[in-house]
């Protein structure tokens, strides 16, 4: 038999958008014969297709944001099927040994300012994207806060005085702040020893600042 002899009508179709088992029906006319038959058989709709994920590979991160940063908001993940991609999120050093855990990896970026995070994608068929690697950048944009208690000095005990026991510096990164002292007298002049200023005036201006290690 030619195969001009059959017509081959497709009965029932395969929704390809959809997985998992389905039943495909034809029929087949019989020019000859004039005969129709069908024809049935289960279809499995498979997803072998890994997500993907697209990302630029470095970004900066302003400090303010440090405590809530998202890093998954960074990238972009489409499938061929899946809607919801369970997305796996991994820490890395600048050695690239793994960081166990958010808070740690929040911890280590503010110590040292940057960090590689490692996503990789799964969809509901367990197919599993390549990891992608991206740089993150640590930009510290809050200066350090200072606090200066009043300072009362007796003449007596000038010798042991330290100013410094007066002044607080704190950061939002550096745990030790650097401390810049410059002194002034009354009428606005340079002072360079303040101690030997204090010895023959009554006082002497200062000005303080706070500089972290990042700036």
């Amino acid at each position: 038999r030619n195969s001009d002899e059959f017509i081959i009508l497709e009965e029932k179709k395969v929704d390809y958008s959809t997985l998992g088992s389905q039943i495909l029906q034809l029929g087949v006319f019989d020019k000859v014969t004039g005969k129709y038959l069908t024809y049935s058989t289960i279809i499995n709709v498979l997803d072998k297709e890994a997500p993907i994920i697209e990302s630029e590979d470095h970004f900066y991160i302003n400090d303010e944001i440090i405590d809530s940063v998202n890093f998954v908001d960074y990238i972009n993940v489409s499938d061929n099927y899946d809607q919801n991609v369970n997305i796996l999120v991994n820490y890395y050093n600048k050695e690239y040994e793994s960081i166990s855990s958010y808070n740690d990896a929040l911890m280590y970026l503010k110590n040292n300012l940057m960090i590689y995070i490692g996503y990789v994608a799964v969809d509901g068929s367990m197919n599993k994207s390549d990891e992608k690697i991206v740089m993150f950048d640590l930009i510290d944009t809050v200066s350090p806060i200072i606090n200066v208690s009043d300072i009362n000095i007796i003449d007596t005990t000038l010798d042991s005085f330290d100013v410094l026991e007066y002044i607080s510096v704190t950061d939002n990164l550096d745990k030790s702040p650097n401390v810049i002292l410059t002194f002034y007298n009354t009428s606005l002049e340079l002072v360079d020893n303040y101690k030997d200023y204090l010895t023959i005036n009554e006082c002497c201006y200062m000005d303080v600042y706070g500089v972290d290690s990042f700036n």
